[in-house]
Protein backbone atom coordinates (compact mmCIF):
# COMPACT_ATOMS: atom_id res chain seq x y z
CA UNK A 1 0.00 0.00 0.00
CA UNK A 2 1.19 3.63 -0.56
CA UNK A 3 2.11 5.80 2.49
CA UNK A 4 -0.71 8.06 3.49
CA UNK A 5 -0.69 11.42 1.74
CA UNK A 6 1.22 10.45 -1.06
CA UNK A 7 0.05 9.88 -4.88
CA UNK A 8 0.34 6.97 -6.41
CA UNK A 9 2.64 7.26 -9.49
CA UNK A 10 0.43 7.06 -12.79
CA UNK A 11 1.69 3.63 -15.31
CA UNK A 12 3.65 4.82 -17.91
CA UNK A 13 1.95 4.85 -21.04
CA UNK A 14 4.12 4.62 -24.28
CA UNK A 15 3.04 5.72 -27.54
CA UNK A 16 1.42 3.77 -30.07
CA UNK A 17 3.07 2.45 -33.12
CA UNK A 18 1.83 2.29 -36.48
CA UNK A 19 0.50 -0.41 -37.72
CA UNK A 20 2.62 -1.51 -40.48
CA UNK A 21 -1.17 -3.38 -41.67
CA UNK A 22 -2.72 0.11 -41.88
CA UNK A 23 -3.83 1.25 -45.20
CA UNK A 24 -2.34 4.25 -46.79
CA UNK A 25 -4.16 7.02 -49.22
CA UNK A 26 -2.46 6.61 -52.40
CA UNK A 27 -0.60 9.74 -54.27
CA UNK A 28 -3.09 9.68 -56.35
CA UNK A 29 -5.97 9.26 -54.25
CA UNK A 30 -9.06 11.10 -55.86
CA UNK A 31 -10.39 14.62 -53.72
CA UNK A 32 -12.74 14.39 -51.23
CA UNK A 33 -15.88 13.09 -52.88
CA UNK A 34 -19.64 11.32 -52.66
CA UNK A 35 -19.20 8.48 -50.45
CA UNK A 36 -21.40 6.37 -52.70
CA UNK A 37 -20.05 3.83 -54.93
CA UNK A 38 -21.79 2.75 -58.03
CA UNK A 39 -22.00 -1.14 -58.49
CA UNK A 40 -20.56 -2.42 -61.64
CA UNK A 41 -23.76 -2.81 -63.42
CA UNK A 42 -25.06 0.33 -62.47
CA UNK A 43 -22.05 1.76 -64.30
CA UNK A 44 -22.32 -0.65 -67.13
CA UNK A 45 -25.67 0.47 -67.67
CA UNK A 46 -24.65 4.06 -67.54
CA UNK A 47 -21.94 3.57 -70.19
CA UNK A 48 -24.37 2.36 -72.35
CA UNK A 49 -26.99 5.31 -71.76
CA UNK A 50 -23.82 7.61 -72.77
CA UNK A 51 -22.69 5.47 -76.05
CA UNK A 52 -26.16 5.78 -77.35
CA UNK A 53 -25.68 9.33 -77.19
CA UNK A 54 -22.92 9.58 -79.64
CA UNK A 55 -23.58 10.54 -83.22
CA UNK A 56 -20.06 8.85 -84.07
CA UNK A 57 -19.51 5.33 -84.67
CA UNK A 58 -15.86 4.87 -83.48
CA UNK A 59 -16.37 6.95 -80.06
CA UNK A 60 -19.85 4.84 -79.66
CA UNK A 61 -18.22 1.73 -79.96
CA UNK A 62 -14.90 2.66 -77.95
CA UNK A 63 -17.72 3.67 -74.77
CA UNK A 64 -19.95 0.06 -75.12
CA UNK A 65 -16.46 -1.77 -74.91
CA UNK A 66 -15.20 -0.20 -71.41
CA UNK A 67 -19.31 -0.96 -70.46
CA UNK A 68 -18.24 -4.67 -71.65
CA UNK A 69 -15.36 -4.84 -69.37
CA UNK A 70 -15.88 -3.11 -66.31
CA UNK A 71 -19.07 -5.85 -66.37
CA UNK A 72 -16.98 -8.59 -66.97
CA UNK A 73 -15.50 -10.88 -64.57
CA UNK A 74 -13.87 -10.13 -61.14
CA UNK A 75 -11.70 -7.14 -60.15
CA UNK A 76 -7.93 -7.80 -60.89
CA UNK A 77 -4.78 -5.82 -61.19
CA UNK A 78 -4.38 -7.12 -64.84
CA UNK A 79 -8.19 -5.68 -65.87
CA UNK A 80 -7.70 -2.87 -63.66
CA UNK A 81 -4.91 -2.02 -65.95
CA UNK A 82 -6.62 -3.20 -69.00
CA UNK A 83 -9.80 -0.89 -68.05
CA UNK A 84 -7.20 1.82 -67.25
CA UNK A 85 -5.56 1.69 -70.65
CA UNK A 86 -8.68 2.15 -72.60
CA UNK A 87 -10.00 4.88 -70.58
CA UNK A 88 -7.01 6.78 -71.51
CA UNK A 89 -6.86 6.26 -74.68
CA UNK A 90 -10.68 7.14 -74.93
CA UNK A 91 -9.76 10.47 -73.14
CA UNK A 92 -7.09 10.89 -75.42
CA UNK A 93 -9.21 10.97 -78.68
CA UNK A 94 -7.72 14.20 -80.89
CA UNK A 95 -10.01 16.35 -82.97
CA UNK A 96 -13.65 14.91 -80.98
CA UNK A 97 -16.96 16.89 -81.66
CA UNK A 98 -17.34 18.76 -78.32
CA UNK A 99 -20.70 16.85 -78.11
CA UNK A 100 -18.41 13.46 -78.23
CA UNK A 101 -15.80 14.50 -75.66
CA UNK A 102 -18.36 15.64 -73.31
CA UNK A 103 -19.81 12.17 -73.48
CA UNK A 104 -16.11 10.46 -73.23
CA UNK A 105 -15.67 12.02 -70.01
CA UNK A 106 -19.06 12.00 -68.53
CA UNK A 107 -18.40 7.85 -69.42
CA UNK A 108 -14.63 8.21 -67.62
CA UNK A 109 -16.27 9.86 -64.24
CA UNK A 110 -18.63 6.96 -63.61
CA UNK A 111 -15.64 4.30 -64.25
CA UNK A 112 -13.51 6.36 -61.84
CA UNK A 113 -16.38 6.57 -59.24
CA UNK A 114 -16.56 2.94 -59.18
CA UNK A 115 -12.87 2.03 -58.83
CA UNK A 116 -11.34 4.58 -56.65
CA UNK A 117 -12.65 2.65 -53.44
CA UNK A 118 -11.78 -0.72 -55.03
CA UNK A 119 -8.98 -3.44 -54.31
CA UNK A 120 -7.46 -2.12 -57.49
CA UNK A 121 -8.10 1.65 -57.75
CA UNK A 122 -5.05 1.76 -60.72
CA UNK A 123 -5.18 5.37 -62.08
CA UNK A 124 -8.27 6.51 -60.59
CA UNK A 125 -7.32 9.05 -58.73
CA UNK A 126 -4.88 11.23 -61.71
CA UNK A 127 -7.61 10.57 -63.85
CA UNK A 128 -10.35 11.97 -61.32
CA UNK A 129 -7.65 15.02 -61.09
CA UNK A 130 -7.79 15.33 -64.53
CA UNK A 131 -11.43 15.61 -65.03
CA UNK A 132 -11.88 17.91 -62.03
CA UNK A 133 -9.81 20.52 -63.94
CA UNK A 134 -11.78 19.67 -67.38
CA UNK A 135 -14.08 21.02 -64.97
CA UNK A 136 -13.37 24.07 -64.31
CA UNK A 137 -12.44 24.63 -67.99
CA UNK A 138 -15.80 23.37 -68.54
CA UNK A 139 -17.59 25.81 -66.43
CA UNK A 140 -16.48 28.62 -68.38
CA UNK A 141 -17.97 26.89 -71.28
CA UNK A 142 -21.37 26.79 -69.39
CA UNK A 143 -20.73 30.51 -68.81
CA UNK A 144 -20.85 31.52 -72.26
CA UNK A 145 -24.11 29.84 -72.84
CA UNK A 146 -22.96 26.56 -74.33
CA UNK A 147 -24.91 23.59 -72.32
CA UNK A 148 -22.78 21.12 -74.17
CA UNK A 149 -20.70 19.99 -71.04
CA UNK A 150 -23.77 20.58 -68.64
CA UNK A 151 -24.75 16.51 -67.52
CA UNK A 152 -20.45 15.88 -67.39
CA UNK A 153 -20.32 18.93 -65.13
CA UNK A 154 -23.24 17.50 -62.72
CA UNK A 155 -22.56 13.63 -62.97
CA UNK A 156 -18.75 15.11 -61.95
CA UNK A 157 -20.20 16.87 -59.34
CA UNK A 158 -22.26 14.45 -57.70
CA UNK A 159 -19.82 11.06 -57.93
CA UNK A 160 -16.58 13.11 -57.64
CA UNK A 161 -17.09 16.46 -55.85
CA UNK A 162 -18.70 16.14 -52.32
CA UNK A 163 -17.47 19.93 -51.36
CA UNK A 164 -18.85 23.19 -52.10
CA UNK A 165 -17.69 24.02 -55.13
CA UNK A 166 -18.85 20.64 -56.45
CA UNK A 167 -22.08 21.60 -55.68
CA UNK A 168 -21.97 25.33 -56.96
CA UNK A 169 -20.73 23.15 -60.21
CA UNK A 170 -23.91 21.69 -60.39
CA UNK A 171 -26.08 24.36 -59.48
CA UNK A 172 -24.15 26.39 -62.70
CA UNK A 173 -25.07 23.37 -65.05
CA UNK A 174 -28.62 23.49 -63.99
CA UNK A 175 -29.16 26.92 -64.36
CA UNK A 176 -27.43 27.69 -67.33
CA UNK A 177 -29.68 24.86 -69.02
CA UNK A 178 -33.13 26.59 -67.67
CA UNK A 179 -31.98 30.27 -69.20
CA UNK A 180 -31.71 28.44 -72.32
CA UNK A 181 -34.84 25.79 -72.30
CA UNK A 182 -36.45 29.16 -71.09
CA UNK A 183 -34.91 31.34 -74.52
CA UNK A 184 -35.33 28.67 -76.93
CA UNK A 185 -39.16 27.04 -76.01
CA UNK A 186 -42.08 28.19 -76.99
CA UNK A 187 -44.70 28.25 -74.68
CA UNK A 188 -46.80 25.69 -77.19
CA UNK A 189 -43.15 23.70 -77.68
CA UNK A 190 -41.38 25.06 -80.47
CA UNK A 191 -37.82 25.18 -80.26
CA UNK A 192 -36.59 28.25 -81.72
CA UNK A 193 -33.19 27.27 -83.83
CA UNK A 194 -32.72 26.53 -87.33
CA UNK A 195 -32.91 23.23 -88.74
CA UNK A 196 -34.54 19.72 -87.21
CA UNK A 197 -31.44 18.28 -86.30
CA UNK A 198 -29.98 21.15 -84.30
CA UNK A 199 -33.83 21.33 -83.08
CA UNK A 200 -33.75 17.71 -82.04
CA UNK A 201 -30.14 17.12 -80.97
CA UNK A 202 -30.44 20.03 -78.12
CA UNK A 203 -33.82 18.79 -76.92
CA UNK A 204 -31.72 15.43 -76.82
CA UNK A 205 -29.14 17.52 -74.87
CA UNK A 206 -31.47 18.61 -72.19
CA UNK A 207 -32.98 14.93 -71.67
CA UNK A 208 -29.66 13.92 -71.26
CA UNK A 209 -28.92 15.93 -68.06
CA UNK A 210 -32.65 15.18 -66.83
CA UNK A 211 -31.20 11.24 -67.14
CA UNK A 212 -27.67 12.36 -65.87
CA UNK A 213 -29.16 13.65 -62.91
CA UNK A 214 -31.97 10.31 -61.96
CA UNK A 215 -28.58 8.42 -63.01
CA UNK A 216 -26.79 10.24 -60.06
CA UNK A 217 -29.32 11.18 -57.44
CA UNK A 218 -28.06 7.99 -54.84
CA UNK A 219 -25.32 9.97 -54.67
CA UNK A 220 -26.52 12.81 -53.30
CA UNK A 221 -29.34 13.48 -49.90
CA UNK A 222 -32.23 15.28 -51.78
CA UNK A 223 -31.18 15.20 -55.21
CA UNK A 224 -32.89 17.37 -57.98
CA UNK A 225 -33.84 15.11 -60.32
CA UNK A 226 -35.81 17.78 -62.63
CA UNK A 227 -35.42 21.13 -64.43
CA UNK A 228 -36.95 23.76 -61.92
CA UNK A 229 -40.63 25.77 -62.79
CA UNK A 230 -41.24 27.31 -66.02
CA UNK A 231 -38.59 25.49 -67.36
CA UNK A 232 -39.52 21.66 -66.71
CA UNK A 233 -43.36 22.68 -68.31
CA UNK A 234 -41.58 23.98 -71.56
CA UNK A 235 -39.36 20.74 -71.29
CA UNK A 236 -42.15 18.78 -70.99
CA UNK A 237 -44.52 20.94 -74.12
CA UNK A 238 -41.03 20.22 -76.45
CA UNK A 239 -41.59 16.30 -76.14
CA UNK A 240 -43.93 16.61 -78.89
CA UNK A 241 -42.62 19.11 -81.32
CA UNK A 242 -39.58 16.96 -81.12
CA UNK A 243 -41.41 13.43 -81.81
CA UNK A 244 -42.91 15.52 -84.84
CA UNK A 245 -39.11 15.73 -86.39
CA UNK A 246 -38.07 12.47 -86.02
CA UNK A 247 -37.88 9.86 -88.50
CA UNK A 248 -38.77 6.08 -88.85
CA UNK A 249 -37.84 4.20 -85.99
CA UNK A 250 -37.87 7.37 -83.96
CA UNK A 251 -34.70 8.27 -84.76
CA UNK A 252 -32.90 11.43 -86.26
CA UNK A 253 -33.44 12.26 -89.63
CA UNK A 254 -30.09 13.71 -89.88
CA UNK A 255 -27.20 14.55 -87.03
CA UNK A 256 -24.76 17.45 -86.61
CA UNK A 257 -22.25 14.99 -86.10
CA UNK A 258 -22.89 12.25 -88.34
CA UNK A 259 -26.01 10.41 -89.70
CA UNK A 260 -24.63 7.02 -88.22
CA UNK A 261 -26.31 7.51 -84.96
CA UNK A 262 -27.48 4.21 -82.73
CA UNK A 263 -30.74 2.48 -83.36
CA UNK A 264 -31.40 3.23 -79.47
CA UNK A 265 -30.11 7.34 -79.78
CA UNK A 266 -33.62 8.37 -79.18
CA UNK A 267 -34.40 5.91 -75.94
CA UNK A 268 -34.32 9.03 -73.74
CA UNK A 269 -36.57 10.68 -75.78
CA UNK A 270 -38.95 8.22 -75.64
CA UNK A 271 -38.90 7.53 -71.82
CA UNK A 272 -39.17 11.35 -71.33
CA UNK A 273 -42.68 10.82 -73.56
CA UNK A 274 -43.91 7.78 -71.48
CA UNK A 275 -43.39 9.87 -68.49
CA UNK A 276 -44.37 13.03 -69.23
CA UNK A 277 -47.02 12.85 -72.79
CA UNK A 278 -50.19 12.47 -73.16
CA UNK A 279 -52.34 9.30 -74.07
CA UNK A 280 -52.30 10.26 -78.33
CA UNK A 281 -48.57 11.19 -77.69
CA UNK A 282 -47.66 7.87 -76.49
CA UNK A 283 -49.71 6.41 -79.00
CA UNK A 284 -47.68 8.35 -81.88
CA UNK A 285 -44.18 7.04 -80.04
CA UNK A 286 -45.41 4.04 -80.08
CA UNK A 287 -46.23 3.86 -83.67
CA UNK A 288 -42.76 6.03 -84.92
CA UNK A 289 -41.08 2.68 -83.74
CA UNK A 290 -42.78 0.20 -85.54
CA UNK A 291 -40.49 -1.28 -88.64
CA UNK A 292 -43.98 -2.01 -89.90
CA UNK A 293 -46.91 -0.41 -90.40
CA UNK A 294 -49.43 -1.58 -87.98
CA UNK A 295 -53.15 -1.59 -86.44
CA UNK A 296 -53.75 1.89 -85.33
CA UNK A 297 -55.27 1.81 -82.02
CA UNK A 298 -57.01 4.63 -80.92
CA UNK A 299 -55.71 8.97 -81.68
CA UNK A 300 -52.81 9.71 -81.94
CA UNK A 301 -50.92 12.95 -81.62
CA UNK A 302 -51.47 15.76 -83.95
CA UNK A 303 -49.50 15.14 -87.18
CA UNK A 304 -49.11 18.92 -87.74
CA UNK A 305 -47.92 22.09 -85.69
CA UNK A 306 -48.78 25.78 -86.54
CA UNK A 307 -47.09 28.16 -84.44
CA UNK A 308 -47.34 31.36 -85.39
CA UNK A 309 -45.64 32.92 -82.39
CA UNK A 310 -42.56 31.11 -83.13
CA UNK A 311 -43.37 31.29 -86.78
CA UNK A 312 -42.45 27.94 -87.32
CA UNK A 313 -44.95 24.79 -89.42
CA UNK A 314 -44.36 21.11 -89.34
CA UNK A 315 -46.10 18.76 -90.92
CA UNK A 316 -46.23 14.97 -91.32
CA UNK A 317 -48.28 12.56 -93.64
CA UNK A 318 -48.29 9.83 -90.96
CA UNK A 319 -46.78 8.56 -88.35
CA UNK A 320 -45.76 4.99 -89.65
CA UNK A 321 -44.31 3.46 -92.42
CA UNK A 322 -41.89 5.93 -94.69
CA UNK A 323 -43.78 9.58 -93.64
CA UNK A 324 -42.95 12.63 -95.53
CA UNK A 325 -41.73 15.59 -93.01
CA UNK A 326 -42.36 19.12 -94.03
CA UNK A 327 -40.65 22.12 -91.77
CA UNK A 328 -40.81 25.76 -92.58
CA UNK A 329 -39.34 28.65 -90.36
CA UNK A 330 -40.32 31.79 -91.59
CA UNK A 331 -38.86 33.87 -88.92
CA UNK A 332 -36.01 35.34 -91.30
CA UNK A 333 -36.25 37.05 -95.01
CA UNK A 334 -35.12 33.90 -96.21
CA UNK A 335 -37.68 31.15 -94.61
CA UNK A 336 -35.91 27.62 -93.62
CA UNK A 337 -37.37 25.21 -95.60
CA UNK A 338 -36.91 21.14 -95.13
CA UNK A 339 -38.36 18.14 -96.91
CA UNK A 340 -37.83 14.80 -95.57
CA UNK A 341 -39.32 11.05 -96.87
CA UNK A 342 -38.71 8.72 -94.53
CA UNK A 343 -35.25 8.83 -93.12
CA UNK A 344 -34.06 10.66 -96.46
CA UNK A 345 -33.35 14.65 -96.02
CA UNK A 346 -34.25 15.68 -99.49
CA UNK A 347 -34.28 19.42 -98.82
CA UNK A 348 -32.74 21.43 -96.61
CA UNK A 349 -31.46 25.18 -96.16
CA UNK A 350 -32.90 28.34 -96.77
CA UNK A 351 -35.78 28.89 -99.34
CA UNK A 352 -34.13 31.78 -101.12
CA UNK A 353 -36.42 34.42 -103.23
CA UNK A 354 -35.55 37.34 -105.48
CA UNK A 355 -37.98 39.40 -106.84
CA UNK A 356 -36.57 42.22 -109.57
CA UNK A 357 -39.03 44.76 -111.03
CA UNK A 358 -37.79 46.77 -114.46
CA UNK A 359 -34.63 45.11 -112.88
CA UNK A 360 -34.13 46.86 -110.00
CA UNK A 361 -34.30 44.07 -106.79
CA UNK A 362 -36.84 44.63 -104.52
CA UNK A 363 -36.62 44.22 -100.82
CA UNK A 364 -39.38 43.34 -98.36
CA UNK A 365 -40.91 45.69 -96.21
CA UNK A 366 -42.17 43.30 -93.19
CA UNK A 367 -42.29 40.38 -91.59
CA UNK A 368 -44.34 36.86 -93.03
CA UNK A 369 -47.26 36.58 -91.82
CA UNK A 370 -49.77 33.63 -92.37
CA UNK A 371 -52.56 34.30 -94.46
CA UNK A 372 -54.49 31.25 -95.17
CA UNK A 373 -54.52 27.54 -92.94
CA UNK A 374 -56.18 24.75 -93.49
CA UNK A 375 -55.71 20.73 -92.73
CA UNK A 376 -57.79 17.53 -93.35
CA UNK A 377 -57.09 13.89 -93.33
CA UNK A 378 -55.91 14.61 -97.20
CA UNK A 379 -53.43 17.49 -97.19
CA UNK A 380 -52.83 20.42 -95.09
CA UNK A 381 -51.94 24.03 -96.63
CA UNK A 382 -50.10 27.01 -95.38
CA UNK A 383 -49.81 30.20 -97.05
CA UNK A 384 -47.27 33.43 -95.99
CA UNK A 385 -46.76 36.58 -97.03
CA UNK A 386 -44.91 39.73 -97.10
CA UNK A 387 -45.26 43.23 -98.49
CA UNK A 388 -42.77 43.78 -100.97
CA UNK A 389 -41.52 47.95 -101.94
CA UNK A 390 -43.17 49.29 -104.84
CA UNK A 391 -46.84 48.01 -104.13
CA UNK A 392 -46.25 43.91 -104.27
CA UNK A 393 -46.47 41.54 -102.15
CA UNK A 394 -44.83 38.05 -102.23
CA UNK A 395 -47.36 35.02 -100.92
CA UNK A 396 -45.67 31.44 -100.46
CA UNK A 397 -47.85 28.37 -100.93
CA UNK A 398 -46.60 25.07 -99.28
CA UNK A 399 -48.98 22.35 -99.64
CA UNK A 400 -48.46 18.28 -98.28
CA UNK A 401 -50.32 15.87 -99.68
CA UNK A 402 -50.34 13.05 -97.33
CA UNK A 403 -52.01 10.22 -99.60
CA UNK A 404 -50.93 11.13 -103.04
CA UNK A 405 -47.28 11.63 -101.40
CA UNK A 406 -46.61 15.08 -103.02
CA UNK A 407 -45.37 18.63 -102.34
CA UNK A 408 -46.32 21.93 -103.78
CA UNK A 409 -43.64 25.27 -103.25
CA UNK A 410 -45.70 27.87 -104.95
CA UNK A 411 -44.78 31.85 -105.34
CA UNK A 412 -47.42 34.24 -106.13
CA UNK A 413 -46.13 37.70 -106.70
CA UNK A 414 -49.46 40.47 -106.85
CA UNK A 415 -50.44 43.85 -106.35
CA UNK A 416 -51.49 45.57 -103.95
CA UNK A 417 -51.55 48.64 -105.64
CA UNK A 418 -52.31 49.08 -109.12
CA UNK A 419 -49.33 51.15 -111.28
CA UNK A 420 -50.24 52.99 -114.51
CA UNK A 421 -48.13 51.56 -116.77
CA UNK A 422 -46.81 47.48 -117.24
CA UNK A 423 -43.18 47.03 -115.47
CA UNK A 424 -41.47 43.61 -116.54
CA UNK A 425 -40.92 41.24 -113.27
CA UNK A 426 -38.21 38.80 -112.65
CA UNK A 427 -38.73 36.62 -110.26
CA UNK A 428 -35.83 33.88 -108.51
CA UNK A 429 -36.63 30.80 -106.10
CA UNK A 430 -34.20 28.48 -104.65
CA UNK A 431 -34.02 25.31 -102.80
CA UNK A 432 -30.85 24.00 -100.87
CA UNK A 433 -30.05 20.67 -100.90
CA UNK A 434 -27.84 18.97 -98.85
CA UNK A 435 -24.67 16.78 -99.58
CA UNK A 436 -25.69 13.32 -99.53
CA UNK A 437 -28.42 14.06 -102.60
CA UNK A 438 -27.23 14.20 -106.17
CA UNK A 439 -29.82 16.17 -108.66
CA UNK A 440 -29.55 14.74 -112.20
CA UNK A 441 -31.52 16.55 -115.19
CA UNK A 442 -33.02 15.32 -118.16
CA UNK A 443 -31.89 15.97 -121.93
CA UNK A 444 -35.28 16.59 -123.59
CA UNK A 445 -37.38 17.62 -120.64
CA UNK A 446 -37.11 20.12 -117.87
CA UNK A 447 -37.78 18.04 -114.65
CA UNK A 448 -35.03 17.24 -111.70
CA UNK A 449 -35.02 13.98 -109.99
CA UNK A 450 -33.30 13.83 -106.34
CA UNK A 451 -31.00 10.94 -105.68
CA UNK A 452 -29.84 9.38 -102.57
CA UNK A 453 -28.72 6.04 -103.24
CA UNK A 454 -31.84 5.49 -105.20
CA UNK A 455 -34.36 8.27 -107.00
CA UNK A 456 -36.31 10.14 -104.18
CA UNK A 457 -38.12 13.01 -105.73
CA UNK A 458 -39.12 14.29 -108.92
CA UNK A 459 -39.63 18.29 -109.59
CA UNK A 460 -41.50 19.83 -112.19
CA UNK A 461 -41.66 23.10 -112.65
CA UNK A 462 -44.89 23.78 -114.17
CA UNK A 463 -44.98 27.13 -115.58
CA UNK A 464 -42.52 26.29 -117.74
CA UNK A 465 -42.96 24.21 -121.34
CA UNK A 466 -42.11 20.61 -120.13
CA UNK A 467 -40.40 20.19 -123.07
CA UNK A 468 -36.81 22.18 -123.40
CA UNK A 469 -37.38 22.35 -127.24
CA UNK A 470 -40.25 24.60 -126.59
CA UNK A 471 -40.34 27.98 -125.29
CA UNK A 472 -40.37 29.09 -122.14
CA UNK A 473 -40.72 32.02 -120.19
CA UNK A 474 -38.06 31.12 -117.75
CA UNK A 475 -35.27 28.31 -116.49
CA UNK A 476 -35.15 25.68 -113.86
CA UNK A 477 -31.60 24.15 -113.37
CA UNK A 478 -29.46 22.79 -110.18
CA UNK A 479 -26.30 24.76 -109.44
CA UNK A 480 -23.63 22.18 -108.01
CA UNK A 481 -21.38 24.41 -106.90
CA UNK A 482 -23.90 26.11 -104.60
CA UNK A 483 -25.90 22.87 -104.14
CA UNK A 484 -29.04 24.55 -105.24
CA UNK A 485 -31.44 23.94 -107.52
CA UNK A 486 -32.72 27.24 -109.12
CA UNK A 487 -35.95 28.60 -110.55
CA UNK A 488 -36.23 31.50 -112.60
CA UNK A 489 -39.52 33.42 -114.15
CA UNK A 490 -40.12 36.72 -116.32
CA UNK A 491 -43.19 38.15 -116.37
CA UNK A 492 -44.49 41.46 -118.68
CA UNK A 493 -46.42 42.98 -115.95
CA UNK A 494 -46.47 43.05 -112.04
CA UNK A 495 -47.79 39.31 -111.35
CA UNK A 496 -46.52 36.19 -111.55
CA UNK A 497 -47.30 32.56 -110.36
CA UNK A 498 -44.46 29.95 -109.93
CA UNK A 499 -45.15 26.71 -108.90
CA UNK A 500 -43.24 24.10 -108.36
CA UNK A 501 -44.18 19.83 -108.07
CA UNK A 502 -42.71 17.95 -105.94
CA UNK A 503 -43.08 14.18 -106.35
CA UNK A 504 -42.30 11.79 -103.32
CA UNK A 505 -44.00 8.59 -104.77
CA UNK A 506 -41.06 6.47 -105.88
CA UNK A 507 -43.69 4.26 -107.48
CA UNK A 508 -44.89 6.53 -109.74
CA UNK A 509 -41.13 7.36 -110.97
CA UNK A 510 -40.83 4.62 -113.65
CA UNK A 511 -44.30 5.99 -115.22
CA UNK A 512 -45.43 8.64 -117.37
CA UNK A 513 -44.78 12.15 -115.97
CA UNK A 514 -46.14 15.25 -117.63
CA UNK A 515 -47.77 18.50 -116.80
CA UNK A 516 -49.68 21.30 -118.89
CA UNK A 517 -50.70 24.92 -118.39
CA UNK A 518 -54.41 24.58 -118.97
CA UNK A 519 -56.70 28.02 -120.45
CA UNK A 520 -58.38 29.74 -118.39
CA UNK A 521 -61.39 31.52 -119.49
CA UNK A 522 -63.86 34.68 -117.49
CA UNK A 523 -67.27 34.92 -118.76
CA UNK A 524 -65.75 33.01 -122.78
CA UNK A 525 -62.37 35.71 -122.43
CA UNK A 526 -59.20 33.77 -122.54
CA UNK A 527 -56.74 34.93 -119.72
CA UNK A 528 -53.56 36.04 -119.68
CA UNK A 529 -51.01 33.33 -117.15
CA UNK A 530 -50.79 36.64 -115.18
CA UNK A 531 -54.02 37.35 -114.47
CA UNK A 532 -54.95 33.29 -113.87
CA UNK A 533 -53.24 30.35 -113.98
CA UNK A 534 -54.36 26.77 -114.21
CA UNK A 535 -52.32 23.61 -114.46
CA UNK A 536 -52.54 20.07 -115.25
CA UNK A 537 -50.00 17.61 -113.46
CA UNK A 538 -50.18 13.79 -114.71
CA UNK A 539 -47.85 11.34 -113.11
CA UNK A 540 -48.43 7.88 -113.15
CA UNK A 541 -52.32 6.49 -112.64
CA UNK A 542 -53.23 9.92 -111.09
CA UNK A 543 -53.92 13.29 -112.23
CA UNK A 544 -54.27 16.41 -110.42
CA UNK A 545 -55.31 20.13 -111.14
CA UNK A 546 -53.93 23.41 -109.89
CA UNK A 547 -55.31 26.71 -110.17
CA UNK A 548 -54.17 30.16 -108.82
CA UNK A 549 -56.13 33.99 -109.43
CA UNK A 550 -53.32 36.20 -109.87
CA UNK A 551 -56.02 39.82 -109.71
CA UNK A 552 -59.08 38.87 -108.00
CA UNK A 553 -61.34 35.72 -107.05
CA UNK A 554 -64.05 35.93 -109.96
CA UNK A 555 -66.24 33.40 -111.30
CA UNK A 556 -63.98 31.40 -113.85
CA UNK A 557 -63.69 28.13 -115.92
CA UNK A 558 -60.53 25.77 -116.41
CA UNK A 559 -60.59 21.92 -117.95
CA UNK A 560 -64.43 22.34 -117.19
CA UNK A 561 -64.78 23.22 -113.87
CA UNK A 562 -66.21 26.52 -112.48
CA UNK A 563 -64.18 28.21 -109.73
CA UNK A 564 -64.07 31.48 -107.73
CA UNK A 565 -61.50 31.55 -105.36
CA UNK A 566 -57.87 32.27 -105.08
CA UNK A 567 -56.70 28.93 -104.94
CA UNK A 568 -57.60 25.80 -105.71
CA UNK A 569 -55.70 21.76 -105.95
CA UNK A 570 -57.59 18.72 -106.27
CA UNK A 571 -57.33 15.34 -107.82
CA UNK A 572 -59.15 14.18 -111.23
CA UNK A 573 -61.32 11.27 -111.31
CA UNK A 574 -61.81 9.18 -114.03
CA UNK A 575 -65.43 10.43 -114.88
CA UNK A 576 -63.12 14.36 -115.29
CA UNK A 577 -64.60 15.41 -112.00
CA UNK A 578 -62.22 17.41 -109.71
CA UNK A 579 -62.31 16.38 -105.96
CA UNK A 580 -60.98 19.10 -104.14
CA UNK A 581 -57.88 19.43 -101.77
CA UNK A 582 -57.47 23.00 -100.75
CA UNK A 583 -59.47 25.94 -101.55
CA UNK A 584 -58.85 29.52 -100.37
Amino acid sequence: MPPANTVAAKPTVEPKKASTSSKKRPTNAAPAASAWRPPKATVAKQLQRIAHRSGTTAVRQAIEKLARDVSAGRSTEARAAQIDTKLDQLLSRPSLHPADAALVREAAVWVVAWRRASKHPGQAGTTASALQKQVTRDRKTLDAGDTTPAAFVLTWSRLLGGDRKAADAETHAWSVCEEEIQRLVTASGSIVLEGSAVVVDRFARWTHVRSAATATAKAVRKAKRTFSGKAERRWQKATTAVLRLLGPRALPVDHPTTSAVSPRWSEEILQAVRDYGSKPVRRAAKLLQQKQPGRRQGRAADLNSDDRHAAVAVFRSSWQGRPLRVSLDYRGEQPHLEIAAGKRLLVAGPWRWDVCLDGRPLAAEGPWQVTHFEEDDESVLIVIATPLEQGLRLERHLLLARGDRFVLLADAVVETTVADAPQPLTYRGSLSVPAAVHVDGNDETRELTLVDKKPQAMLMPLALCEWRAGSSPGTCGWQAENRLVQLEQQSPVRRLFAPLWIDLSPRRFGSQVTWRQLTVADTRVILQPTQAAGFRVHSGLSQWLLYRALDEPRNRTVLGCNLSSFFRIGQLGDDGLVTQMAEW
